[in-house]
């Protein structure tokens, strides 16, 4: 089951972020224990239903043990989502991270239709993209909620 997790993982479509969309990280865990660290700001690179990267001065465990608490909007949408760093490396003078969200199906059905909506906003002139990509979305929620369902 592990294997065909991974390969629903792969085939998630990412929406790259256009226009500086930030958001606030901190860490909320430790080993299960919670804390109550501050918050930094992030820039989003790019998103999708699963994930994240995002770029900051700061240097995030990449660890399970470690979990983080991600801040953003994108117009009207708010989300607090939860996750961990599952990898990090130094691109200039900043480190780039790669961030999976704890899965919980409401809450990726409601950041796909907010990454729609951004995507809509982005691009209004390419509505074919934008059509190409609720496709691909949509087919990829459908194949990760039936594998999810096989583990249960």
């Amino acid at each position: 089951m592990e294997r065909k997790l991974n390969k629903v993982r792969r085939n998630v479509v990412r929406i790259r972020i256009w226009g500086g969309v930030k958001a606030d990280v901190a860490i909320s865990e430790i080993n299960g224990m919670a804390v109550d660290t501050k918050s930094a700001s992030v820039l989003i690179q790019d998103i999708s239903p699963e994930g994240m990267q995002f770029l900051t001065y700061l240097r995030f465990p990449v660890s399970q043990d470690y979990r983080i608490r991600i801040n953003l909007s994108f117009g009207e949408w708010q989300f607090s989502l939860a996750g961990h760093v599952n990898w990090r490396r130094l691109d200039e003078n900043q480190y780039l991270h790669g961030c999976e969200f704890t899965p919980d199906p409401g809450i990726r059905r409601a950041l796909s239709a907010a990454l729609k909506e951004k995507l809509r906003l982005m691009i209004p002139e390419q509505q074919r993209i934008y059509e190409l990509y609720r496709r691909v979305l949509d087919a990829s929620q459908e194949t990760a909620a039936s594998v999810i369902d096989k583990r249960q």
